[in-house]
């Protein structure tokens, strides 16, 4: 019954939402973390950017690029390896191209990659340098997860840079946004800079003293937009 009521009143604030913004009232179209999406305004404030984002749950669901593309009419590329969260993606993000794959570096030779699911923390199987931490970030998922189901489930494998090829997307995007529970270094191993540059990087849960070599060069750390997130502009070549 828990459950059932959840998923009504899930159903009745995304009928408020949809319902403002269809007159142009964007109250409701906020769903950043730590204000997150209004903190990035004073870098974007501006129509028809471009974004991606790797780990997009649900399209809503804390989303920080949600607001630029309802609001600022911002498109962009969205990836999700969680299959029914691909879908609800799919849904919610009309104007955006989704994928369901599951990003991976250069060298990964499969087809395909485990993904478990933990709500927004879902990760991949690697994401982790041992057992431990691993246990300790499911653990830590359980806790703060409305939904105790978990399962595992094969996805796709892609390198971003497959991704961005099939969605043709642009060279210079304006923002991306990086939030994949410690596969943030594979993630980045798989994009080529010399293809996709983008302006800004949002990654979260990385150190901004232990800045990944793989962009250490090309980046540097402008902002930490909250506890976890931090924000890098890509030097000038």
């Amino acid at each position: 019954m828990c459950l059932l009521l959840q998923n009504i009143r899930k159903i009745l604030l995304r009928w408020r939402r949809r319902r403002f913004e269809h007159l142009g009232d964007f109250r409701f179209s906020r769903p950043a973390s730590s204000e997150i999406d209004r903190k990035l305004q004073k870098y974007f404030n501006y129509d028809g950017g471009y974004f991606i984002e790797a780990g997009a749950n649900d399209g809503f669901l804390q989303s920080n690029t949600y607001y630029f593309e309802k609001a600022r009419a911002w498109q962009g590329t969205l990836v999700e390896p969680v299959p029914h969260l691909y879908r609800q993606c799919l849904a919610e993000r009309k104007r955006s191209k989704v994928f369901n794959r599951a990003l991976v570096g250069r060298d990964f030779t499969e087809t395909e990659i485990r993904i478990h699911y933990y709500n927004s923390m879902s990760f991949v199987d690697g994401a982790f340098s041992d057992r431990q931490a691993e246990e300790d970030h499911r653990n830590a998922a359980l806790d703060c997860s409305h939904y105790k189901k978990t399962f595992s489930v094969m996805v796709k494998a892609s390198t971003l840079t497959d991704v961005l090829l099939e969605a043709q997307a642009p060279a210079c995007p304006d923002l991306f946004v990086l939030d994949v529970e410690g596969f943030e270094d594979t993630v980045l191993d798989g994009l080529d800079f010399s293809k996709y540059k983008p302006r800004f990087i949002l990654i979260e849960n990385n150190d901004d003293g232990a800045i990944s070599t793989l962009i250490k060069n090309k980046y540097v750390l402008v902002e930490k937009l909250s506890e976890r997130d931090y924000l890098f502009r890509a030097e000038k070549d």
